[in-house]
């Protein structure tokens, strides 16, 4: 029966596979080998960064330290730039033609910048991950929070818990239709709130936090979310993306 079942399932992932098949989201080639949303090639164009940045002067953080604003609100660690087409039609695919599925390769990525940039030495045991939040009318609508699922892979790749604890309490436009650096950090101000329960408990009080999102582009909504968590008692912070403009 085991067997039956196997077999079954190889025959309608192939019946599938005739019907829909993969194409990678930057050439469009067709992918026969295992999905992950990019071919092997657009994949070879992926430049990871070897650093974390300064979230102030995007200077480079050797060994992952401020040694410039000791001040920064967080280390901001960005997996790779998102000038590159591959990691920009990935995204957009992820984000705005809902498949989710993309969430994989895209972990993939991020954890392949965690290793190459030895990130993970400076995340101690007891850190929090925490995903930037949607508004819930802009969650109806897409169907999905892509920076909670990305902290969800992630946190199993990390061994470290998901607190999805902040919460966006009033709508925003969205920052890519918004050019002008000062009227994006105005569209996120105070935009954003711990939910009652953390408060309460003091869950994030003298806690470390990696805080997710997808897109690094001025940092105003990475900024207001981490002088939120630092209001409430957060400890360092280290703002995690895929990729930064």
């Amino acid at each position: 029966m085991r067997n039956l079942s196997k077999t079954l399932l190889v025959v309608r992932n192939l019946f599938l596979s005739i019907l829909f098949p993969k194409f990678c989201c930057n050439c469009r080639e067709l992918l026969s080998e295992s999905y992950q949303g990019l071919c092997s090639n657009c994949s070879s164009l992926i430049n990871f960064n070897q650093t974390s940045f300064c979230s102030i002067c995007r200077a480079r953080l050797p060994q992952n330290k401020k040694i410039c604003h000791k001040d920064a609100p967080y280390i901001l660690a960005a997996a790779t730039n998102y000038n590159s087409a591959a990691i920009r039609n990935l995204i957009c695919q992820y984000k705005y033609r809902r498949r989710q599925t993309l969430v994989n390769p895209l972990a993939n990525i991020v954890n392949t910048f965690i290793d190459k940039s030895g990130l993970k030495s400076i995340i101690s045991t007891d850190t929090l991950i925490i995903p930037i939040p949607l508004h819930p009318k802009k969650q109806r609508e897409r169907g999905f929070n892509q920076s909670l699922l990305l902290a969800q892979s992630l946190s199993t790749t990390l061994k470290l818990p998901v607190e999805n604890i902040l919460e966006r309490k009033k709508p925003t436009t969205p920052q890519a239709e918004i050019n002008d650096f000062e009227k994006r950090k105005i569209n996120v101000a105070d935009c954003f709130a711990i939910n009652e329960t953390a408060r309460i408990t003091n869950k994030i009080k003298n806690k470390d936090i990696v805080l997710i999102d997808d897109v690094y582009t001025s940092g105003s909504t990475l900024n207001e979310a981490a002088k939120m968590l630092k209001i409430c008692g957060a400890k360092k912070i280290i703002a995690l993306v895929i990729a930064k403009a």
